[in-house]
């Protein structure tokens, strides 16, 4: 998603409703620096109010932060899409370098600014081998926070016709981006995509449990067996504690 600050304005006009309403802030709000410079300034000083925002990490500065830091802004979230360069820069056509996606995190942290990473899973041309480029990038980049979707492919867009051309379309449905996979590539199966979206949260906040499904395709279907026998016993757990009605005898009545 491009760089995007929603903000409310009433009636009337002013310096700050033609900035937001200017060709600079529906393209991108980090694409032009002086815009940028001169909207956090107003913004500071007729709203002041906290605000979040999507920079482009190919487009930001530290310079960039510094402006949004002024204004308010206390959370950026940054589309790190997939930590495989090829994928996101020839496939998705971000055009977005792993060192420059690192540089924004540092920049965040330094001005104590929360970044919360998003990654992608299940793009076209996707294997079990870039996913883990993935979790590895998350865990570079150490974010405050990250979420986790899985690709979809929306009607008219490039990608869904490349995903037609390809056959990979199938008939499922998926109830959202972060349940399911209507692809069926030959790289990767729908199965496992799902199944990586589950762990990829775990994997990201455990570096042992990472590296130890990473080198181990046994640790990684025990994995998910241990983790599913802790839900039973959570579940058993729970109803040994619920408590129990009394037993009603039959025929007989309170007085």
């Amino acid at each position: 998603m491009p760089g995007v600050m929603a903000v409310c304005l009433g009636e009337g006009e002013d310096p700050l409703r033609e900035l937001v309403q200017s060709t600079e802030a529906k393209r991108d709000f980090t694409l032009s620096k002086p815009w940028l410079k001169e909207f956090t300034r107003e913004y500071a000083a007729e709203v002041g109010l906290p605000f979040e925002c999507s920079p482009e990490a190919h487009l930001a500065d530290e310079e960039t932060f510094v402006s949004l830091l002024n204004a308010g802004c206390f959370h950026v979230y940054v589309g790190v899409a997939t930590g495989n360069e090829t994928l996101r820069n020839e496939v998705l056509n971000q055009k977005v370098t792993n060192d420059e996606l690192g540089r924004v995190f540092q920049w965040a942290r330094k001005y104590g600014i929360r970044a919360t990473a998003h990654s992608m899973i299940g793009i076209p041309y996707e294997t079990e081998s870039t996913i883990r480029e993935s979790v590895d990038r998350a865990r570079r980049l150490r974010p405050d926070g990250f979420s986790t979707t899985i690709f979809f492919p929306y009607p008219g867009t490039a990608l869904r016709d490349l995903c037609q051309r390809e056959g990979w379309m199938s008939r499922r449905c998926a109830a959202s981006y972060t349940y399911g996979s209507i692809l069926d590539r030959p790289s990767i199966s729908h199965v496992a995509v799902e199944r990586y979206r589950l762990l990829f949260p775990r994997w990201i906040r455990s570096g042992v449990l990472y590296r130890l499904c990473q080198w181990s395709p046994v640790a990684f279907s025990l994995g998910n067996i241990l983790r599913y026998l802790h839900r039973l016993k959570r579940t058993l757990e729970a109803i040994r504690s619920a408590p129990v009605a009394a037993p009603r005898v039959a025929g007989r009545t309170g007085v």
